[in-house]
């Protein structure tokens, strides 16, 4: 007994020093400006090891580290590419990646979930105004990353991209989005709560054009992306 909890005190003091070791191969690798993502991709398979052995340990404090390090190394590997020219990714791309990360917070309340189907669309439940701040924010910190590095992020619209459907959970009648390679469209029902100021702001900030029509109890939105953004 004595001899097992040495072992678990040791593996877990090695683990920690582990985790700093990588932390510094990241960042050396982010300081020469060469492609990360294969570190971190390394990265990511150590800290989902390590989070199974904070879980048999019942170490919640190193689980938790591991957890936050994997999903920064996951976000920064898949969209961010630190170049000291522009990177371009594209729409489809960053949805790929949304869906990915959201599904493992399914059942915990996100307020907007991402869900891939297999037709090529992308099912999003949540409501215009959250998601619109996560493109904003996902795509901000991105680029602010890359300009650090030296670099910049380009965003396309990819010519593949079918459409995405975003309804309303609270609603009885989920309003829909879809999004084409020319733009987007969205329907809603005008009392059920959202946020039209918001919306309209938040996609300046992403380099949109937000429209919307009244036509009886309906309002129709429509968000113009430009063919290339430069965030």
């Amino acid at each position: 007994m004595t001899f097992l909890v040495y072992k678990l005190v040791t593996q877990r003091e090695v683990v920690k020093d582990k985790i700093v070791e990588k932390e510094e191969e990241v960042l050396t690798a982010r300081r020469k400006l060469h492609d990360v993502r294969n570190t971190l991709n390394i990265l990511v398979g150590f800290c989902e090891e390590l989070e199974e052995i904070a879980e048999n340990d019942g170490d919640d404090e190193i689980k938790k580290i591991a957890k936050s390090i994997k999903i920064q190394s996951y976000y920064t590997s898949d969209i961010t590419r630190f170049r000291s020219q522009p990177t371009t990714f594209n729409l489809i791309d960053l949805l790929d990646f949304l869906a990915d990360l959201f599904s493992s917070r399914k059942g915990k309340g996100p307020k907007v979930i991402f869900e891939k189907g297999n037709d090529g669309t992308f099912l999003v439940t949540g409501d215009l105004v959250s998601v619109f701040r996560i493109f904003e924010n996902l795509i901000g910190n991105a680029r602010r990353e890359a300009l650090k590095a030296g670099g910049d992020i380009l965003v396309t619209v990819d010519n593949a991209l079918k459409e995405i459907r975003i309804s309303n959970r609270l609603h009885s009648e989920p309003p829909t989005i879809e999004i084409y390679k020319d733009g987007v469209t969205t329907k809603k029902d005008p009392d059920s709560g959202y946020g039209l100021s918001s919306a309209i702001e938040c996609s300046k900030r992403i380099g949109a054009e937000l429209f919307h029509e009244v036509s009886g109890k309906d309002i129709t939105f429509t968000v113009k992306f430009p063919r290339t953004s430069k965030f």
